[in-house]
């Protein structure tokens, strides 16, 4: 037991060392993270739950940007998409809704939030649980760890597309549906999680909070927290921390001065009253407090149970 503990004081002050890197800034003309060779538990999922967060900055090249999209091929023909998270800001009055789309042969499903539900300029945690084998079958999305209303906008039709391979944050794929705004924390499992389970993810505001859920269906996590704040994320890799290798690349585009790393906003780095587990070969959490109070060190010393324990 001393062991352990004396190996997490010391994981902690390595911990010291980073500074709290938090997201990635997309420019909204043609920044994305590719994830072009997915495999394992996240293609072709039934059950499922997404979710991240995400700060709108303004309208870029389109007024549906999209958050994330999983899909057979780059090409967004309309009809390959297995699923898509994304916003409609056609309001143009600095708001914006939810939306969430599944793939279904005859009929894509569409379902968003009745009117403008969240601010630019402003973080949001947005988490839709979906299972997806009927198309009698609704989402549930919630918004900053609350469930909230959702319309069925175009009724899915026919069998289940099939699922390979092709993943995008950021963008559809084409650099014609751009988000433009910050992103961070994008996690996938494949399995419905609960409402308390959304609502620890959406209130917690505690950075590596997807470990925390369900670990062994967390079949995607990509914490975007690789890059300082102001540097390029052009060619960066971020790593799958879920441990499924599912890595994505930084593509700023054709301009290479747009989608840089941001320090961060929203999320705490401040693990003091969470245990973190993890298997082996999977990373932790990038990034830690620049300053750790000298309390809350002693604190681990005297009561280990009450601190953070990495195992």
């Amino acid at each position: 037991m001393r062991n352990k503990r004396i190996l997490t004081f010391l994981l902690l002050l390595n911990l010291i060392s980073f500074p709290a890197f938090g997201g990635v800034d997309f420019d909204g003309l043609d920044d994305s993270v590719r994830i072009s060779n997915t495999s394992g538990a996240i293609d072709g999922m039934t059950d499922m739950t997404i979710s991240c967060w995400f700060n709108v900055d303004q309208q870029g090249d389109s007024a549906f940007p999209r958050l994330m999209r999983k899909a057979r091929t780059a090409v967004p023909d309309g009809d390959n998409s297995y699923w898509e998270l994304h916003l409609n800001l056609k309001s143009g009055a600095g708001t914006g809704i939810l939306q969430f789309r599944a793939g279904y042969v005859t009929t894509v499903g569409i379902w968003n939030t009745d009117d403008a539900i969240f601010n630019f300029d402003e973080w949001n945690h947005f988490l839709v649980v979906y299972t997806h084998d009927n198309v009698n079958n609704n989402p549930t999305f919630y918004l900053n760890g609350d469930s909230i209303t959702v319309n069925e906008t175009s009724t899915p039709g026919g069998p289940t597309l099939t699922d390979t391979s092709f993943m995008r944050l950021g963008d559809w794929g084409t650099r014609t549906r751009s988000l433009d705004g910050l992103m961070t924390e994008v996690a996938v499992w494949d399995t419905r999680l609960t409402a308390s389970e959304a609502a620890l993810l959406g209130k917690s505001k505690i950075k590596g909070m997807p470990y925390q859920i369900q670990p062994g269906n967390l079949v995607g996590y990509w914490s975007l927290d690789e890059v300082a704040n102001d540097v390029s994320a052009n060619n960066v890799t971020f790593v799958d921390r879920s441990g499924s290798g599912n890595d994505g690349i930084g593509d700023d585009g054709d301009n290479n001065t747009g989608m840089l790393g941001k320090a961060e906003e929203v999320l705490s780095y401040d693990f003091s009253p969470i245990i973190v587990t993890r298997d082996a070969g999977v990373a932790p959490p990038v990034g830690a407090p620049q300053v750790i109070m000298i309390t809350k060190i002693i604190q681990f010393i005297m009561n280990p149970i009450s601190a953070v324990a990495i195992i």
